[in-house]
C-alpha cells in the first residue's frame, strides 16, 4: 500500500517538472518475439554516463542525458503503437506502455550504451521503425516532438 501511495505521489509531483513523457513506471518487461530486421540500433553517447542504480537512473534520464534520437513509425493506416528498446549491456528488453500514433516523430534519450528500438502495433505485430535524426531535449521541445 505504501509503495502504491508513493508511486501516485511521485507521479503527481514529478511528471510536471520532467521534460519527458515516460518514466521508469511506464517501461515494462517485454517477452514477445522480436524480428531484428524491423529494429533500429543507435549507438550510445559516450559523453553521457551509464545508469548504475535507481538514483543515477533518475538523475541521468531526467537531467544529465540531453541528447535524443528521433524516431518514427510509418504506416499507411492510423494505428496505435508502443515503442520498445533492447539494451544488451543493461540486460533489458522493455516496452513503453504509453500508446503512440504512427506517422509522428518521437524522441528517446540517448544514454551511454547502444539501444535497439522496435515498435509493436495494437494487435501485437512488430512494424518497422525509422531513424529521423539525432537531436537534444531543448530542440525537441521547441519542435513539439514528444520526449519519451
Amino acid at each position: 500500500m505504501f509503495l502504491n501511495l508513493f508511486h501516485k505521489l511521485l507521479r503527481l509531483f514529478w511528471e510536471p517538472i520532467s521534460k519527458k513523457e515516460s518514466h521508469w513506471w511506464n517501461w515494462i518487461k517485454y517477452e514477445g518475439q522480436i524480428d531484428p530486421s524491423l529494429c533500429l540500433t543507435i549507438e550510445g553517447d559516450k559523453n553521457s554516463k551509464p545508469r548504475v542504480n535507481f538514483i543515477t537512473n533518475l538523475i541521468r534520464t531526467n537531467f544529465t542525458w540531453n541528447k535524443t534520437v528521433v524516431l518514427e513509425v510509418q504506416s499507411d493506416f492510423d494505428k496505435k503503437i508502443n515503442i520498445g528498446l533492447i539494451s544488451k549491456e543493461e540486460n533489458k528488453i522493455q516496452l513503453c506502455n504509453i500508446p503512440l500514433d504512427t506517422n509522428k516523430q518521437y524522441a528517446f534519450l540517448l544514454g551511454f550504451y547502444p539501444f535497439t528500438y522496435f515498435a509493436i502495433d495494437e494487435v501485437g505485430e512488430q512494424i518497422k521503425i525509422s531513424f529521423k535524426k539525432i537531436s537534444n531535449k531543448k530542440e525537441c521541445s521547441k519542435e513539439g516532438v514528444k520526449i519519451l
